[in-house]
């Protein structure tokens, strides 16, 4: 299944997709605080561990969720169409907030 250019237009500016961005982004800081837990502090209680990577994983969990609620196919097969490496591109700049255009913006709307 693929997603076309202006499908995903309005994917980006749907609520529950800025909500998931967030959710990934804690999600990474989670993920280094479970490396930090296991590489850096070996003497931490084991169970922090395990409360550390079981939050990760409900983060990822929810932020699937919330980008299907969006209109984004998160379980769709991975292709190699240049459309869709484009799409999965944005996807990332839009995480590390480095997208080029703010999401739910359309560069056209901002008056400059």
């Amino acid at each position: 299944m693929s997603i076309t250019d202006e499908e995903f237009a309005q994917v980006r500016r749907a609520v529950a997709y800025r909500a998931a961005l967030w959710l990934i982004r804690f999600e990474l800081l989670g993920l280094v605080a479970f490396i930090w837990l296991l590489v850096g502090a070996p003497s931490a209680l084991s169970w922090l561990r395990g409360v550390v990577l079981a939050g990760v994983l409900a983060l990822a969990a929810a932020a699937m969720f919330l980008q299907y609620r969006a209109g984004y196919p998160v379980l769709r097969m991975r292709t190699s169409r240049p459309q869709d490496r484009r799409i999965t591109r944005t996807l990332y700049g839009d995480i590390s907030c480095s997208g080029g255009s703010r999401p739910g913006v359309d560069p056209r709307d901002v008056a400059g």
